[in-house]
C-alpha cells in the first residue's frame, strides 16, 4: 500500500514481529541469503494487511554484503480469491 512507501516497517508492525524481521535481517546480511516472512502491519486505518516479505542481501560491486533490500507485498487480493476458490470447492 502507498502509505506504507518509504516508511520504517517498524511503525506499522508489532514489537513481536519486528524483532523477528530484524533478526530475518540480520541473518540475510550476516549470512548474504534470502529470507522470506509474512508481516501483518496495520493501515492508518487500522486495518491488518496480510503481506509477504522477501529480503535479500545488498552486495557492492566485489560481491560484499554492504546491507539488505526487501520487497513487501500486500497479500489481500490473493487471499480473497483462495478463500472464493475454497468456498466454490465446497459448494461442488
Amino acid at each position: 500500500p502507498d502509505e506504507l512507501l518509504e516508511q520504517s516497517l517498524s511503525r506499522f508492525i508489532s514489537p513481536e514481529e519486528t524483532r523477528e524481521f530484524t533478526a530475518a535481517l540480520r541473518e540475510v546480511v550476516a549470512r548474504g541469503v534470502t529470507r522470506n516472512a509474512r508481516l501483518n502491519p496495520r493501515s492508518a486505518s487500522g486495518e491488518i494487511i496480510p503481506t509477504t516479505l522477501n529480503a535479500s542481501a545488498l552486495r557492492d560491486l566485489d560481491g560484499k554484503v554492504i546491507g539488505a533490500i526487501g520487497i513487501l507485498r500486500d497479500m489481500r487480493a490473493y487471499e480473497r480469491v483462495v478463500r472464493d476458490l475454497r468456498a466454490s470447492q465446497g459448494e461442488l
